[in-house]
């Protein structure tokens, strides 16, 4: 609408029109009308005039929002989604993309949707709790105050097709945390924990590597029997000393060789005796001080002076004499190697038991 011969110049321009109000009065037409009021408050009793208001032509017109904006009541499921070939598709805050059920195009790819966050039961700068969902889990979207763009995902969720980790209800007893290898899906890492009474049990597997750190102190305590198995090397670097108690037995099977080197001081004490065996050479000592030697030749040598002293009587070749000990001895070779085959071959040992004879 232009405007014309206002008294200030820069009005007399293209003005848009936003409201408009209409008032007529005559109120002779009708004697209800009449009043005795002889002037209304701005001095208009009858005719018609009209407001307006206007927006200058050149300034972009945005009308009143009047509806608020449309919000989404409640949860609703959707498919995690990514490129082809990948398993797992995420940005670097850990938002992934969905596919809801109605949706029309049906992409089933990165393009599905906009980024969602992904809730955790731990979140902050640089620590906290990472379950980043995978493509084709099934999830639970929910929306900030009902706003259609602040979708957020909040669970998965198990159905025909995506099982638990355990049958149910027959497993109930049991709390999971199993993944899956990627790519490829063919192994797995879990901790699982069993709360069946009687049967209670704490069972994790690594795939492949398991890597602990203590920063301090750590404690094992363990009530009954412990079991350990390496199918390969084992090594153990210790910084200051070690002690180990053996409150009945304790015995060591070496298939191989064994090798100890110390640079102090070397201690073997027994309270009873202490034998020694390798074929028919054995070499005994006893807490009542008899000590017993027993083989097919020996060989003394002394690169320097020698002596032999004794309390009594110092007999060579006596009479009737015999061996002190018993050349036999149960640490032979043969019966080392069964031993050690029957405990990393326990298919073909003939007790099957796999445990240390004592």
């Amino acid at each position: 609408m232009p405007l014309t011969e206002h008294p200030r110049s820069d009005w007399n321009d293209l003005w848009l029109l936003t409201t408009l109000t209409y008032e007529g009065k005559q109120p002779q037409v009708l004697e209800e009308s009449v009043s005795n009021q002889t002037e209304e408050k701005d001095g208009f009793q009858q005719g018609y005039r009209n407001f307006f208001t206007a927006t200058p032509w050149d300034v972009l017109f945005r009308p009143a929002l009047r509806h608020g904006k449309a919000k989404i009541q409640g949860s609703q499921t959707a498919i995690v989604t990514g490129p082809a070939g990948e398993e797992i598709y995420c940005d670097e805050y850990g938002r992934v993309r969905v596919e809801f059920h109605w949706d029309r195009l049906d992409q089933m790819n990165e393009h599905s949707s906009c980024w969602l966050r992904v809730a955790s039961n731990w979140a902050h700068e640089g620590y906290g709790a990472v379950t980043i969902p995978r493509i084709g889990m099934e999830v639970l979207v929910t929306f900030l105050e009902g706003d259609p763009d602040q979708p957020l995902i909040t669970g998965c969720l198990h159905h025909a097709a995506n099982r638990p980790p355990y049958n149910l209800p027959a497993n109930k007893t049991l709390t999971v945390f199993k993944t899956r290898s990627s790519p490829g899906g063919n192994g797995f890492n879990e901790l699982r924990i069993e709360d069946k009474a009687g049967a209670e049990q704490i069972y994790v597997h690594g795939q492949r590597d398991m890597d602990i750190e203590v920063g301090n102190c750590e404690t094992h305590s363990v009530g009954v029997d412990r079991t350990k198995t390496i199918d390969q090397d084992e090594t153990v670097v210790i910084g200051q000393n070690r002690m180990r108690i053996v409150k009945v037995d304790d015995q060591l099977l070496v298939g191989g060789s064994k090798a100890d080197s110390v640079s102090s001081t070397y201690l073997i004490e027994a309270g009873e005796s202490i034998r020694l065996v390798c074929g028919e050479s054995v070499f005994e000592m006893h807490a009542n001080g008899l000590v017993n030697i027993s083989c097919v030749e020996f060989n003394i040598s002394a690169s320097g002076a020698g002596q032999l002293n004794t309390g009594g009587n110092l007999d060579i070749n006596a009479p009737g004499g015999q061996s002190g000990t018993s050349p036999e001895g149960q640490g032979v070779k043969a019966t080392i190697d069964a031993q050690v085959d029957a405990i990393f071959n326990p298919q073909s040992a003939s007790n099957g038991s796999g445990s240390l004879p004592l």
